[in-house]
């Protein structure tokens, strides 16, 4: 159990990492795409600077210029973007660290659950050999109450014989 969720916690961790990778190479494009409707012939080391400090860095020279309104709505779409792509950004990395505490907790579970199926079978052992021992008292019980049985029999047959032969004998004296 312990495998295959960490397998599965694994499988899932490449692929955030995949979808994290493509995302970043398409936002990377959308944003050219929109720095080239404001500013033609933009450069990729400015698309780039525009990734890591935001898109403010250009908003002073771009929106300076009046004739450029589209290019003002578009820098507000991609600034309003970039915000939306930090809060996603945050919360697949507070997922990832929930993930990482998940497969923390199996692991610690895991191991638990390891000392619980050994506690088991240990207690099935010792419920079959109590088992097996209140078996063989009941056996010993039924022989002791047999052997009992047959005393308390031959006792009372030798008290009656004893008594019979008194009986007799006083019987004969009473005669003579």
């Amino acid at each position: 159990m312990h495998s295959t969720l960490l397998n599965k916690f694994m499988d899932l961790m490449r692929e955030y990492q995949s979808l994290q990778a493509n995302y970043k190479d398409r936002y990377r494009e959308r944003l050219q795409r929109q720095a080239e409707i404001v500013k033609p012939g933009i450069s990729n080391d400015e698309v780039e600077q525009m990734m890591q400090n935001g898109t403010e860095y250009f908003a002073d020279q771009m929106l300076s210029d009046e004739k450029h309104t589209t290019a003002k709505s578009a820098l507000v779409n991609i600034q309003e973007q970039s915000r939306e792509l930090k809060q996603l950004e945050k919360s697949i990395q507070e997922l990832n660290q929930l993930f990482i505490d998940l497969a923390a907790a199996v692991d610690t579970a895991s191991e638990d659950i390891v000392t619980v199926g050994s506690t088991i079978n240990e207690t099935v052992i010792g419920v079959s050999e109590g088992v097996t021992h209140i078996d063989k008292a009941e056996e010993y019980a039924m022989q002791r109450r047999r052997r009992l049985a047959l005393l308390i029999s031959s006792a009372v047959t030798v008290i009656l014989v004893v008594v019979a032969i008194i009986a007799g004998l006083i019987a004969a004296k009473v005669m003579l």
